[in-house]
């Protein structure tokens, strides 16, 4: 547009050049001629001043292009010339601008096109995605289907929960489904218990760094190796975090530990707390966790045995003053306690004795983790005290979540999921129509793959023509880029070989003004 508008501005200097120049001409023909006829003895006198003021008026015209009657014809020539030559690249610079408008029409017709589709397959294709998902979910939990096969009532108040979620927590529909399922398979058939499950993996695998999945797979495991409830579950690992969150331990580490141990704390009497805030204190000091592990159980079981304690572990027990059938009962009713005061009256013991008497109650695999807990014996009593204080911890794992959830990423992920549950409604509407014309389609289609198969040549031939055609609509569709293209490229080609014109239209209307007079 701005060549053009150059091109255009020049071409109107032109026109008053060449037309100033041809006035003064013709102005000056007109007195040559009128003198003639009043040299010839007519009367024109009238006429002849009438021209000649005519003609003063022109050259005073003429003069502000610096054109005189010498060098009229020559800057008249000339400027004529320059605007046939400007008017073609006028022309030229006005195809390639509506060549360039065409491809622009062409492309808006075409993302037009693929908008137009794709408003209705993305919805389409979201919906079809959640009901596999959804589908994966219903085979895991009972009451999604009556017994025709339908789905109940309960399914869709799954499905209304799954996308419900999808509003609080930071991951895809596709992912909350997936855990649903997971928690059908632990037997979990209620929605709000499924919901709950489905929010402390979630949670979880914030709090613990780990995926959802592995999250959702560890809390089965603690449910079952523990005998916990959901509630519970929640517990430990709200506890989990708030000593890995105050002290050198991790929550992977102190979670190891503890589902190593799994339900030996229960049988000893020792509550899923307190198993959790010893574990806690040997990862703190790097324990390995299969150490650990072995360890505390061993610890816990040598303390309940009772009567069924060997001889040597009764004898050692007795050097510091324990019954073992006392002890056992003690465990039942005041596990920590019972560990606690044991551990003390082994640690009065003088420093050579400690390790055997140790041996002889725990086994000697065990000293490797207990006798780091004799030397922290106060953190270890310190850590119990937390364990049984849930107001220190309470809700840890989830206050942990909501604080790492403040981020542009999470906000982000619930926008989308906002925009895919309209997408996945939307899609929903349309599906029973896809479906429809699936079936359709099949039944239309076993005549036509019968006839193939009886007709070969007939349906090679038939195909062959179909790609000829295909291919016909992409190269027209590419024309419609490419001609335009190359009439451009051929416009500017045609440019480069008469390099004058641009050098002319690049000169200021002073300059050409000033040139043509100087050659006239």
């Amino acid at each position: 547009a701005g060549r053009a508008n150059r091109l255009k501005r020049d071409m109107k200097d032109l026109r008053a050049v060449s037309g100033t120049a041809s006035k003064l001409t013709s102005a000056r023909a007109t007195v040559d001629s009128l003198k003639a006829e009043a040299a010839a003895g007519k009367d024109v006198s009238r006429q002849l001043a009438a021209a000649e003021r005519a003609y003063a008026s022109a050259s005073r015209s003429a003069a502000k292009y610096n054109i005189t009657i010498g060098n009229a014809a020559a800057v008249h020539a000339r400027a004529t010339a320059q605007m046939q030559r400007s008017e073609a690249a006028l022309r030229r610079q006005e195809t390639i601008m509506r060549n360039r408008s065409k491809r622009d029409e062409l492309k808006g017709e075409i993302m037009g096109t693929v908008a137009s589709v794709a408003v209705v397959a993305a919805p389409v294709k979201m919906a079809v995605e959640f009901e596999s998902a959804m589908a994966d979910a219903a085979k895991t939990i009972d009451g999604m289907r009556d017994s025709a096969g339908r789905l109940t009532p309960k399914y869709y108040e799954l499905e209304a929960a799954v996308k419900q979620m999808g509003r609080e927590l930071p991951l895809t529909h596709d992912q909350l489904a997936s855990l649903f399922a997971a928690g059908g398979q632990m037997g979990m058939t209620s929605v709000e218990e499924l919901r709950e499950f489905t929010q402390l993996a979630a949670h979880m695998s914030v709090g613990f760094g780990m995926s959802t999945d592995a999250a959702a797979e560890s809390i089965g495991g603690f449910r079952s190796a523990l005998g916990l409830t959901l509630k519970e579950t929640r517990e430990a690992l709200d506890l989990m975090n708030y000593y890995a969150n105050t002290s050198s331990a991790t929550e992977s580490s102190i979670a190891n530990i503890v589902s190593r141990i799994g339900g030996i704390g229960k049988i000893a009497g020792v509550s899923h707390q307190s198993v959790t805030a010893m574990a806690a204190t040997l990862a703190s000091m790097k324990i390995p966790d299969e150490v650990a592990g072995t360890g505390l159980k061993n610890f816990m079981l040598a303390l309940t045995k009772g009567g069924a304690a060997a001889k040597s572990a009764r004898e050692a027990l007795a050097k510091v003053g324990i019954d073992s059938k006392a002890l056992a009962k003690e465990m039942q009713h005041d596990a920590e306690g019972a560990m606690l005061a044991t551990m003390r009256k082994i640690l009065k013991l003088p420093a050579h004795m400690q390790a055997e008497v140790m041996t002889q109650i725990f086994g000697t695999e065990s000293l490797g983790p207990i006798a780091p807990l004799l030397t922290q014996l106060d953190k270890l009593e310190e850590n119990l005290k937390i364990a049984g204080d849930k107001s220190k911890w309470g809700g840890a794992l989830q206050e942990e979540f909501a604080n790492r959830a403040k981020t542009t990423a999470n906000a982000l992920i619930l926008a989308k999921n906002r925009v895919s549950e309209l997408s996945i409604n939307l899609g929903s509407v349309l599906l029973p129509a896809v479906v429809a014309g699936a079936q359709a389609f099949g039944h239309f289609i076993e005549p036509v793959i019968a006839y193939a198969q009886a007709n070969p040549a007939v349906v090679s031939g038939a195909f062959a023509l179909v790609g000829g055609l295909v291919a016909i609509r992409v190269a027209a569709l590419a024309g419609g880029f490419g001609l335009t293209a190359l009439s451009n490229a051929a416009l500017v080609g045609r440019v480069a070989l008469t390099p004058l014109i641009w050098i002319t239209n690049a000169l200021t209307t002073a300059t050409f003004r000033q040139s043509v007079v100087t050659r006239a």
